[in-house]
C-alpha cells in the first residue's frame, strides 16, 4: 500500500541540501529526508553532557550526573533526555508540522520518535526506570483550535503504540502566555527569578464530576493509575525545562507521582 501511495504522490527530500534538487526518495527510503541530508543536518543526541537536565555540549564533551544550572535552580522532573539537537533543518520542519498545518511531516518525525527506545533504555540502566506511565505535555485551548491538534498527544500516543506503555492525558493548560514567542533568554530569566507565572497547569477534571457530589470515581481511578508510578512526559522541544518542572510540580502535588522523567524531540542548546 505505501509504495502505491508513493507513486501515487511521490514523497521529495525536505532537506536543506537538495531544495532545488527535487529529489526524489526511493521506496526503501523513510521519512522525508535523503540518507545524505539526514547525515549533513541532523545531530542526534546518543549521551546528553548533564545527566539530569539533559542538556548536550557537543560531541566528546564531558558527562557529568549534574551541570551548575541543576546544581543551582533544583528541579522537580529526575531527568530530560532529547533525540535532536534544535538547528535549522530540524526547526523548519517542525514548525512547518505544528503551525503550517503540513501534516504530512508526521512521516518524518515517527524516525524521531524511535530514537527515545535508547534513551529509555539508559535512563532504565540509571534509573531503574519501571513501568512508566505517559502523559503528553497539555496545550492551550486556543492553541488546540488553531492547530486542530496538540503536538505533543500524538508523539505521547505513538510512542505508547511502540512501547506499550499506559497513557494518560490527565493534564491541562491554563497558559496566560505563549512560550514559543518568548526568547531563550527571556524563558531563563523567568525561571531563574521563579516568574513562570505565565506558564500554568493542573489536573484535568473528569466529567462524571458533574453527576457526583463526593469525589468523582473517574479521579480516583486516576489517582489509583498514578500513585506512586513513573511518568514519561512527553513534549515536542526544550528549551529551558521550565515547562517539565512545572507539569512535574503539579503531577507530584496532585498524584504523589513516584519520578518524573521527560522526552522530547528536540534540544535548545545553550
Amino acid at each position: 500500500m505505501s509504495h502505491l501511495l508513493d507513486v501515487i504522490f511521490p514523497r521529495y527530500c525536505l532537506g536543506q541540501s537538495c531544495v532545488n534538487k527535487q529529489r526524489l526518495l526511493g521506496k526503501n527510503e523513510s521519512g522525508l529526508l535523503c540518507p545524505d541530508c539526514r547525515e549533513r543536518h541532523l545531530t542526534w543526541i546518543s549521551r546528553p553532557s548533564c545527566l539530569r537536565c539533559g542538556q548536550w555540549y557537543g560531541e566528546g564533551s564531558m558527562t557529568f550526573d549534574q551541570c551548575r544550572n541543576c546544581i543551582d535552580q533544583p528541579h522537580a522532573y529526575t531527568a530530560i533526555r532529547s533525540s535532536l539537537i534544535a538547528e535549522e533543518q530540524t526547526m523548519e520542519l517542525m514548525k512547518a508540522w505544528k503551525y503550517a498545518n503540513q501534516v504530512g511531516i508526521w512521516q518524518e518525525v515517527k524516525l524521531w520518535i524511535k530514537a527515545w527506545q535508547a534513551h529509555i533504555d539508559e535512563l532504565t540502566q540509571l534509573h531503574d526506570l519501571q513501568n512508566p506511565i505517559i502523559i503528553p505535555v497539555p496545550t492551550t485551548k486556543k492553541s488546540y483550535m488553531k492547530r486542530g491538534f496538540n503536538q505533543a498527544q500524538w508523539l505521547a500516543h505513538e510512542l505508547a503504540k511502540q512501547t506499550g506503555y499506559d497513557y494518560s492525558d490527565c493534564l491541562i493548560s491554563n497558559n496566560k502566555g505563549k512560550q514559543a514567542r518568548l526568547l531563550r533568554s527571556q524563558r531563563i530569566i523567568n525561571k531563574t527569578k521563579k516568574r513562570a507565572t505565565n506558564q500554568r497547569f493542573d489536573i484535568k477534571k473528569n466529567p462524571i464530576n458533574k453527576l457526583l457530589s463526593k469525589k468523582s470515581q473517574g479521579n480516583l481511578k486516576q489517582l489509583q493509575k498514578l500513585q506512586n508510578r513513573d511518568i514519561l512526559l512527553i513534549d515536542d522541544i526544550c528549551t529551558t525545562g521550565a515547562t517539565a518542572h512545572n507539569c512535574a510540580k503539579v503531577l507530584k502535588r496532585e498524584y504523589k507521582v513516584n519520578r518524573l522523567f521527560v522526552l522530547t524531540l528536540l534540544r535548545q542548546t545553550w
